[in-house]
């Protein structure tokens, strides 16, 4: 977190193919505390679910576009 603002910094060989950050809204910051922790892309829908109000369609159709977006930028490894 840098001055209240949840910003993920690549690093390694990612930084010289990604040159720049990804900053993270508060569902984002949420979801990236929660990949800390180990949880699955299942746990992460429940957790969503649990924390906002959001259905669980709608939790898993942004969980799904969140890690995709990690992936695409070097940030998740599949």
């Amino acid at each position: 977190q840098i001055a209240g603002m949840w910003t993920l910094i690549p690093t390694g060989e990612t930084l010289v193919a990604f040159r720049g950050l990804i900053k993270l809204n508060e569902v984002g910051a949420f979801l990236w505390q929660k990949l800390e922790q180990g949880l699955s892309q299942s746990e992460l829908i429940t957790a969503l679910t649990q924390t906002y109000d959001v259905s669980e369609a709608q939790a898993e159709t942004d969980v799904t576009a969140f890690l995709q977006k990690l992936q695409d930028n070097g940030c998740l490894e599949k």
